[in-house]
């Protein structure tokens, strides 16, 4: 081989690792863009998804229903009750996990989940267990996600769009089916929502905050 033509090959090689060594970065830095789409915190898309997404059923619910956390229901537009809707998740979100979206918290008093055969764990944004996939349809798939990490981010519980529509079917079943005002004063899915129970007035008025240009 002559020595140009062995520099040539020199510089082949080189250019084609350094293609591969791009590729790889590239490759790593959509992965972690890919992961980290859904970190904590509460994000505008999360918003638009709920806005888009939340059944006219409950958009439809009463007056009567709603007033404890919006007085002036009966009057507003649709697109003002969707905004409420958007909103009332997300301050109960914050309520439930501080918008963490992997938090985790055994339940002492609910004895042992029926779909995973262990404790009973309030998961993800909006503390919902794999017993919601029985009771409320939730698509939460426990045969796949029990071969991850318990805090494994990409387990479906975890999937902020699977928690809001799985909350969506709990409100829909507690306002819809049972006919039951949104705030109660015992038995409901989330004791955020029970008048006098620990962080109902902290999320009243974080809601309030948001909503008090067309609620009040």
């Amino acid at each position: 081989m002559s020595q140009i033509s062995h520099r040539i090959l020199i510089v082949v090689v080189l250019l084609t690792v350094a293609e591969w060594s791009f590729s790889r970065t590239v490759s790593r830095v959509q992965t972690r863009r890919t992961t980290s789409s859904y970190s904590d915190g509460w994000h505008p898309a999360y918003q638009r998804y709920i806005r888009s997404k939340i059944p006219n059923s409950i958009v439809k619910s009463t007056p009567n229903q709603v007033k404890a956390l919006c007085p002036k229901y009966g009057v507003l537009r649709n697109s003002q009750k969707e905004d409420f809707w958007a909103h009332l998740i997300e301050v109960l979100s914050l309520s439930e996990s501080g918008h963490r979206r992997t938090l985790r918290y055994k339940e002492n008093g609910l004895g042992r989940d029926p779909v995973t055969g262990t404790y009973t764990f309030s998961e993800g944004l909006l503390q919902l267990s794999y017993a919601d996939s029985r009771y409320w349809k939730c698509d939460f798939n426990w045969s796949v996600d029990q071969n991850k990490g318990s805090s494994d981010p990409s387990k479906s519980i975890f999937h902020p769009y699977k928690q809001f529509d799985c909350a969506f079917n709990i409100l829909h079943g507690h306002l819809v089916v049972k006919g039951r005002p949104l705030v109660t004063s015992k038995d409901h899915y989330w004791s955020t929502l029970i008048y006098g129970r620990k962080g109902y007035n902290r999320l009243s008025a974080s809601l309030k905050s948001k909503v008090a240009a067309y609620c009040y």
